[in-house]
């Protein structure tokens, strides 16, 4: 899966787009499941904290809870 973002628009609308093309075995539901927890997990405060975890105490982040 291929994400991308558009961030012209940030500063004089407040909006940016996102594409999400599926590549490779991937079907467009499972696209659309990654594409859905992408945007969850950094738009929504309490789950962006396993992100800064991950990113900022990696000894720490317990992967095999997350991907339960």
């Amino acid at each position: 899966m291929v994400v991308t973002c558009f961030d012209e628009l940030v500063r004089t609308k407040g909006v940016a787009l996102i594409r999400g093309d599926v590549i490779g075995g991937l079907s467009k539901d499972e696209g659309q499941a990654i594409l859905n927890t992408l945007l969850n997990t950094y738009l929504i405060d309490h789950n962006f904290d396993k992100v800064r975890k991950f990113n900022h105490e990696p000894n720490q982040f317990n992967f095999e809870e997350y991907t339960q």
